[in-house]
């Protein structure tokens, strides 16, 4: 397994505290870091610069994550662009959030995102890039359970699991539970940690479907389960990579919970 880091962590750090991307991205690089984890809007907005810095550092990247309302119009090519960038760059992997719950039905609207992600999957495929869905941290997500996320791999042949380790408390699933049920469709994973309590004065809260609230936090220090789900990949014989991921915590706060995430990470993988 390689490590990776969300851009956007880095990014979101670097201008809180005014520091040089390059500065960054070479000192994460020395903490074990080999790839990132870019949104495309990210990737078109800094690729003239981004992609030869990665390049000169040797740092990969892991994979593209994209926003694509497929249950709003299913019919028309949406995403087509992003694979097409995602395929240019040399990325792992495509995750698509296709969509939340909207004005229409909601037979309708998750019918129009399988329609949406099926015709993405099978332009990927002349790519050779694998298009993934994960268990979206959201209530208005149609796939934040076990139940849905089971649903749409069922209904969209060759789609893939980007498994987020920190998202099934929306319905406060089992994270372990979740792994077993998945584990043989999981293309990446999103290692997210979770406490109960804010650790800095920004950190995002996020609300479950109880009205609970849960907040992002540094890698190793929440009651999500991750050190025995590195285990289980490295037992099943896992050949992918996983990716820090530290969405939500406060951005004066954000480099320490990468620089941390980084030192519970390397000697686990």
């Amino acid at each position: 397994m390689k490590i990776a880091v969300f851009y956007e962590n880095i990014y979101d750090g670097a201008k809180a505290k005014g520091l040089e991307m390059e500065d960054l991205l070479r000192g994460f690089k020395g903490e074990g870091m080999d790839l990132i984890y870019i949104s495309a809007d990210s990737l078109r907005r800094d690729r003239e610069w981004l992609l030869p810095l990665l390049k000169k550092l040797d740092i990969g990247i892991e994979g593209v994550h994209a926003f694509c309302d497929f249950g709003k119009d299913p019919d028309k090519p949406l995403g087509r662009d992003i694979i097409d960038l995602a395929a240019e760059c040399g990325a792992g992997n495509l995750l698509f959030v296709p969509g939340m719950y909207s004005g229409k039905s909601t037979i309708e609207c998750v019918n129009n995102m399988v329609k949406g992600l099926t015709s993405a999957v099978n332009y990927a495929k002349g790519q050779g890039l694998p298009v993934l869905i994960e268990d979206f941290d959201s209530t208005a997500s149609p796939y934040n359970s076990m139940l849905m996320l089971d649903w749409f791999f069922n209904k969209v042949e060759g789609l893939g699991c980007a498994f987020d380790t920190g998202n099934f408390v929306i319905y406060h699933e089992d994270e372990l539970e979740a792994f077993e049920r998945f584990k043989h469709n999981i293309v990446t994973v999103h290692l997210k940690d979770r406490v109960t309590e804010k650790r800095h004065p920004g950190d995002s809260s996020y609300l479950c479907a109880d009205k609970q609230t849960v907040h992002s936090c540094q890698i190793g220090i929440g009651f999500i389960h991750i050190e025995e789900i590195l285990q289980r990949l490295k037992g099943m014989g896992y050949g992918g990579n996983v990716i820090a991921e530290v969405y939500g915590c406060d951005h004066d706060y954000i480099l320490d919970d990468i620089h941390g995430s980084l030192g519970f990470l390397r000697d686990k993988v």
